[in-house]
């Protein structure tokens, strides 16, 4: 059974809403991983900041 032009047109647009949805859902998705590394990242940046500087402290108050 052959599909009228408005529901061809229907299944076209419903088609393409789930597409935007997906592409959505993907822009989000790696936004939330991009910002999960860079959370990491600054982590390990806060970490050896603060390794350097209680070294340096216990240097400069070593009698």
């Amino acid at each position: 059974m052959a599909n009228t032009a408005f529901e061809q047109v229907w299944i076209i647009r419903q088609l393409l809403w789930l597409l935007w949805d997906l592409l959505f859902f993907l822009k989000i998705f790696s936004r939330k991983v991009v910002l999960e590394r860079e959370t990491e990242i600054s982590q390990q940046v806060v970490g050896y900041i603060s390794s350097v500087m209680n070294t340096q402290f216990v240097k400069n108050n070593q009698p």
